[in-house]
């Protein structure tokens, strides 16, 4: 040996990518208009999508009308949901 010690390094680059599941509840009370919620409905899920830290889980037109939750029964469809789905949050779209 000549007094100088060679260390090896090695560099382990990782990345652990966790995605927050958040469920969007996009409402709709009838005294306003159902073709505004619906639109609001697509622009929210749209933007929310672009977020690579979200994984976004909303009902679709088969748990409620127009994918929106206007009544108690719609509710029981997209809390269903939710548990099945595991979210870590709720973001209400009113």
């Amino acid at each position: 040996m000549d007094g100088k010690t060679k260390i090896s390094e090695i560099t382990i680059t990782y990345t652990m990518v966790y995605r927050v599941k958040i469920g969007f509840v996009p409402l709709h009370r009838p005294f306003f208009d159902e073709n505004w919620a619906s639109e609001l409905r697509k622009r929210t899920i749209n933007e929310l999508s672009k977020l690579d830290m979200i994984q976004l889980v909303y009902p679709d037109e088969t748990i409620t009308h127009r994918g929106l939750v206007s009544r108690e029964s719609d509710a029981e469809g997209v809390i269903k949901l939710f548990k099945r789905e595991e979210i870590d949050g709720i973001i209400l779209g009113t």
